[in-house]
């Protein structure tokens, strides 16, 4: 396909908007004369012939497929002409409005939009030439009004200066609250006057509105329709309007009735309504004539002056040939040319500023990321790691004179165990299985006679007697925290309690053999890494926390960016963005950036706040050593926002997975047991799970004075790395044709 280039030059006058020189009439529109323009492609503002799109990557164009959102479009719209297009909702209007401006690329036909392909070089379509008013307001709830002109006013990089005076224009031609209320507290109606302010802060040569009027009263329906009357007759902007006032479309310069993916007429609404009545019946008597079958009897109600402008395409679809859409220039030539740096770099720096400032201003994303996780992590630190308290155990001492045993039973604590006395070992046993004791001490009668024999004897004992010197511990042991507690317990004080009867009966038997038994063979020496604790389970708490301070950063990396990035989608923010001329690698980077930036202070905070309160035995510098892993753990987190953005079309499908894939990556962390004792064979698949190697590093980090950057450490960053680059790749490979899909 050729490429065309423009004769003349299109702007708007320096004087502003000026609405009182537009026409008051509704009857007497005129299309624009040719004679200014070389070539009929030159005098058309939009051209489609034989345009075809499908959401499959079917390759046969002879048949119309069931899958076919458009099929056949025929469309001319002559320069600073008003196209009001009409049709039911689904009949592809959008689908179509989105081919036109270069967000879809159509299996086949022909698009020129002043002159160009949209998407070719120097088109600025998508871009500065092309202002866009979405049917979804597409705005940014936590700026005010005048902050999100201004932002895009910067993103088309307009001087400051002349942006701040159109954004005074604008608020004051479409009787807008002042600049510095908030879009949130907006009305509907307002917003959607913010929202076509923002399709005319950079005057382009071409608008596209969606709905423009929906929601605004008659007085201003009629200003905005005044206003675009004048913009299209005194600075030849040429604008494609969709609206369900059908009657309302009358002022346009032209109409066309679409169903079912196809362009029915086009013509002008004077000579409609001479030969029909009004719109809406002309609507009405095209649906009752046209049949689906054929589409010869659609060409024939093409008017005759029009039949000269639509150059029929050819019956056989031609493949849609155009230099780029949205994103794949960058894609086609990686190399940024220095003479648009600063423009790009603008544009990234705008951006960057945007979300950072949403985050800190945002109290829902300060309470999710900072609040939340840091209440997390000290609630987790404060009910993990402590010794059980107060657990009921039954006791029943059969000792007819209990010398021994009394002062043993009296030795307990009583803040461990809460001792129950029983008169029997079945009642007992029956309050065990009702859950009303945890366990049953049976101290069985001769107790204190038998122990001291076996204690101080070297003769061999019968087996009666061994069974009457040992106080038996039936336990619950389907809680395996408790039952292990009490039996670590009593393992303990069973030798402290046999140590002190040695100590009272020394000097009347020979020590050797009691000293053997009082103190076993094997002694637990200075350790390694780490401290004792007999008393509680911190070191269980010590081992675990390094695991969920890796988790909970990484958690929060990915959730908040697909959700920024699923809700920017959701509200067409990121469409109107894209049509703007912002590339999705930039909105991609510029957004990681800032959530990069914006996660650091949370990485310090949260290992540092717990390792404070609960005096985690870490020492500072062992703190500030592990912030290099922790921000690579947060830049892993976000490729794998990308990937949920990318593989989720909702907010609700974005939650599932996000937690789906959370607890998976939790449980083969390594941070709630061990890696050993997963089998050797899966372990390959296990190191590489983001968090797994990073935990493992975190806490040799934490409690053995390796740093980040230690040679052990390399394998933990190397696995990050990599799965950043992966999460990256693939967002900016399959992000932006996921949202191409073109399903409206």
């Amino acid at each position: 396909m050729r490429n065309f280039t423009e004769s003349s030059s299109l702007s708007y006058t320096n004087s502003g908007f000026d609405i009182e020189s537009a026409s008051d009439s509704n009857e007497n529109v005129h299309l624009p004369s040719t004679r200014k323009y070389s070539s009929f492609e030159q005098f058309c503002g939009v051209l489609v012939r034989g345009l075809y799109y499908s959401p499959s990557s079917s390759s046969s164009f002879k048949n119309r497929k069931e899958t076919d959102l458009l099929y056949d479009v025929n469309l001319t719209i002559p320069r600073g002409s008003i196209f009001g297009l009409l049709g039911p909702s689904g009949c592809g209007k959008t689908t179509l409005l989105r081919c036109i401006l270069g967000c879809i690329t159509p299996q086949s036909g022909q698009i020129l939009v002043l002159g160009r392909s949209p998407g070719a070089r120097n088109s600025d379509i998508p871009g500065k030439n092309v202002g866009y008013m979405p049917q979804e307001n597409a705005l940014h709830e936590e700026m005010s009004i005048g902050e999100i002109l201004y932002y895009y006013g910067k993103i088309y990089q307009i001087c400051p200066k002349v942006v701040k005076q159109r954004i005074n224009q604008l608020v004051q031609m479409l009787d807008l609250p002042p600049k510095n209320r908030q879009i949130s507290g907006l009305s509907g109606g307002q917003k959607r006057r913010v929202t076509f302010c923002i399709a005319l802060i950079h005057r382009p040569s071409f608008l596209v509105l969606d709905e423009p009027t929906s929601g605004v009263d008659p007085v201003l329906r009629e200003k905005i329709w005044s206003l675009l009357l004048n913009i299209s007759a005194t600075n030849g902007c040429t604008i494609i309007i969709t609206t369900h006032y059908i009657e309302e479309a009358r002022r346009s310069h032209l109409v066309g009735f679409m169903r079912n993916g196809h362009i029915l007429l086009q013509e002008s609404p004077s000579k409609l309504m001479e030969q029909y009545g009004t719109l809406e019946e002309t609507f009405l008597n095209l649906c009752k004539k046209v049949t689906s079958s054929t589409h010869q009897s659609e060409d024939s109600l093409l008017s005759t002056n029009m039949t000269s402008m639509m150059m029929r395409s050819q019956t056989d679809r031609i493949k849609y040939e155009i230099c780029s859409t949205i994103g794949e220039d960058f894609r086609n030539h990686t190399t940024i040319r220095w003479t648009n740096f600063k423009a790009w770099l603008i544009i990234s720096l705008v951006l960057f500023i945007r979300y950072l400032k949403h985050d800190l201003f945002n109290i829902f994303v300060i309470v999710f990321q900072y609040i939340l996780p840091i209440s997390q992590v000290i609630l987790f630190s404060y009910c993990i790691g402590g010794s059980p308290l107060g657990i009921p155990l039954a006791v029943v001492n059969q000792e007819m004179n209990p010398d021994l045993s009394s002062n043993f039973l009296k030795g307990l604590d009583n803040q461990i165990l809460r001792l129950v006395n029983y008169s029997d070992y079945e009642t007992a046993l029956r309050d065990a299985e009702q859950l009303q004791v945890r366990g049953i001490l049976h101290i069985p009668n001769d107790f204190s006679t038998n122990f001291i024999e076996r204690l101080f004897t070297n003769d061999d004992l019968s087996s009666s007697q061994i069974n009457r010197s040992i106080i038996h511990l039936t336990m619950d042991t389907t809680d395996k925290l408790i039952s292990a507690s009490v039996e670590r317990y009593l393992d303990q004080y069973i030798l402290k309690f046999a140590h002190r009867v040695l100590m009272d009966f020394e000097d009347s038997y020979n020590m050797v053999w009691s000293n053997l038994i009082a103190n076993p063979p094997i002694r637990l020496e200075k350790k390694v890494y780490g401290y004792d604790q007999t008393d509680n389970y911190r070191g269980a708490r010590d081992y675990m926390f390094p695991g969920m301070v890796i988790n909970l950063i990484y958690a929060s990396s990915f959730g908040m960016l697909a959700l920024a990035l699923i809700n920017e989608r959701e509200n067409q923010s990121f469409e109107r963005s894209l049509i703007a001329g912002v590339k999705p690698y930039q909105m991609i980077l510029s957004l990681s950036i800032s959530r990069a930036i914006f996660m650091a202070p949370f990485s310090l905070l949260v290992i540092w706040l717990p390792v404070i309160i609960f005096k985690f035995p870490v020492n500072f510098y062992s703190l500030i050593r592990s912030l290099p892993l922790l921000l690579m753990v947060s830049l892993a987190g976000i490729g794998h926002g990308i990937v949920l953005a990318t593989l989720c079309q909702s907010i609700g499908m974005t939650c599932v997975l996000a937690v789906g894939t959370l607890f998976a990556i939790l449980f083969i962390s390594g941070t709630l047991w061990p890696l050993e004792a997963i089998p050797i064979r899966y372990r390959f698949f296990v190191n590489a799970s983001p968090t797994t190697l990073a935990t493992e590093t975190l806490r040799n980090i934490m409690f053995k004075g390796w740093t980040s950057f230690s040679y052990e450490a390399l394998p933990a960053h190397c696995i990050l790395a990599a799965w950043l680059l992966v999460s990256l790749l693939f967002g900016y490979k399959f992000f932006r044709t996921n949202q191409s899909s073109g399903r409206k």
